[in-house]
């Protein structure tokens, strides 16, 4: 049971917690008054800060904005003063002109060439030729059998480009020259023959054939010429018709090319013994066939006519014997000579006049051939070497080492010309030759290429001079 002590102890706990709550209460409220307080004051600092801000910005861009107006009033004035200075330059120049020479106005030196050539041009095709042969004797005396044995070696020179068909020639010339050769002989015996037999049957002494074999050469073609006139002239044409050859602008002929080959051979160390033999310089061998054929060609040429020169005045006794323009056999011959020893009848003198008008008619004909045969073999081709030339050449081709075959060479010149004003005019002049080549060892190929060769100069002229600088 609560005694009165411990409810009064108890009301004053109460009171003693509920003074502690009130005390508490209002701590609380004065805490919320100044956290209201600090909101406030929080608020109103944010509101300050932003209006600072405001401020700060406006500020920025007014500063922005009169620093652009700034800028573009200086270049305002920068270009109103560079304008100036432009216009006071176009004014002092305005005002100088007239006393300043207009070098424009001033004509390019020039160079005229008035046929169109190159200058230089032959000079430079010949140097570049000269470096073409080079490769050539180069490459052919760097052949081992060649380059160590060159003083035991033949080398023929050569254009052609059939050769199978300029060596069927020479066969074809030499066979009907045998033949030739082989009936001119027979037509001299069965003439002869013919002769010295109507001879006998008049009685009456012919002059003896001319001996051939004690004229020279030089006496047996004066002999030939009185005889045969054109025909003799024919025969004496043993070496090649020369052409002459006409230089053009692309083109270098081929004896010219052939020059320079031979000269650069003869140029190197090694090949200075080589021996060369060219197809339209070449003197015939003294073993040479067709030779021969044509000295005893001749011979049966001059024993001909000299012969036929004796039928007319017998062939007309004959025929005076034949016609009995003498009267009775009997009363002898004509010319007072005493009558024939074998007793010849008229039948007799129509065979005699017979047989020697035949051997004098195959004796004309073999005559005309020789003198066909002749024109056809020395009439000069398009490359200027005749038949005859050809044959020749080639019969030194069995003993040669090998056969070089050079065409025509092809040249190119290419000329610049730079004009330029006060200055001398430049000119640069290049030309580049080649050509193709093949060397023969018996019928096979056994080198061949395309030589070429390539020179330039350039030079500078000017007031009365002419200065060269080869490259």
């Amino acid at each position: 049971m609560t005694t009165p002590d411990d409810a009064g102890t108890q009301l004053e706990a109460i009171a003693t917690a509920l003074s502690t709550l009130a005390t508490a209460e209002k701590t609380r409220a004065e805490a919320a008054s100044t956290l209201a307080t600090t909101q406030k004051t929080l608020a109103d600092a944010q509101t300050v800060l932003l209006q600072n801000e405001a401020a700060r910005a406006a500020a920025a861009t007014t500063l922005e904005k009169t620093r652009l107006e700034t800028d573009a009033q200086r270049l305002a004035n920068d270009k109103a003063a560079s304008d100036q200075r432009i216009l006071e330059r176009k004014e002092l120049i305005a005002s100088v002109t007239g006393a300043v020479p207009d070098l424009s106005a001033v004509a390019k030196n020039t160079v005229t060439y008035a046929d169109g050539a190159a200058v230089r041009g032959a000079e430079l095709t010949n140097s570049a030729l000269g470096k073409a042969a080079a490769e050539v004797a180069s490459a052919i005396l760097g052949r081992p059998e060649w380059s160590t044995n060159a003083a035991t070696r033949t080398l023929l020179v050569t254009s052609t480009r059939s050769l199978i068909a300029d060596l069927a020639l020479r066969d074809q010339i030499s066979a009907e020259l045998a033949h030739l050769v082989e009936a001119l002989s027979g037509a001299v015996e069965t003439l002869s023959g013919a002769l010295n037999a109507a001879a006998t049957a008049l009685g009456a002494d012919r002059d003896l054939p001319i001996d051939t074999r004690m004229l020279t050469p030089i006496d047996g073609a004066l002999v030939v010429a009185a005889a045969a006139g054109a025909t003799a002239t024919q025969l004496a044409r043993l070496a090649e018709v020369d052409a002459s050859a006409r230089m053009a602008t692309v083109a270098v002929p081929a004896r010219a090319v052939h020059a320079a080959v031979i000269a650069a051979l003869r140029g190197a160390g090694n090949g200075r013994g080589l021996r060369i033999r060219h197809e339209s310089m070449a003197v015939p061998s003294a073993a040479s066939a067709i030779i021969a054929r044509l000295s005893e060609a001749r011979t049966a040429l001059v024993t001909l006519t000299a012969e036929r020169a004796e039928v007319p005045a017998l062939a007309a006794q004959l025929t005076a014997r034949v016609s009995g323009a003498e009267g009775d056999e009997a009363s002898g011959p004509v010319d007072g000579s005493a009558p024939p020893a074998d007793g010849a009848t008229t039948p007799r003198y129509a065979a005699l006049l017979a047989t020697l008008t035949r051997a004098d008619a195959r004796a004309a004909s073999l005559i005309d051939q020789l003198t066909a045969f002749s024109t056809r073999v020395t009439a000069a081709a398009d490359d200027g070497r005749s038949p005859l030339a050809t044959a020749l050449f080639l019969e030194g081709l069995d003993t040669a080492s090998g056969v070089l075959i050079v065409g025509d060479a092809t040249a190119e010149t290419v000329q610049m010309t730079v004009a330029r004003r006060f200055l001398m005019p430049r000119l640069h002049v290049s030309a580049g030759v080649g050509f193709d080549w093949f060397l023969l060892e018996d019928d096979l190929i056994v080198a061949a290429g395309h030589a070429h060769g390539a020179e330039s100069t350039s030079g500078r002229v000017g007031w009365g001079r002419l200065k060269w600088r080869t490259a």
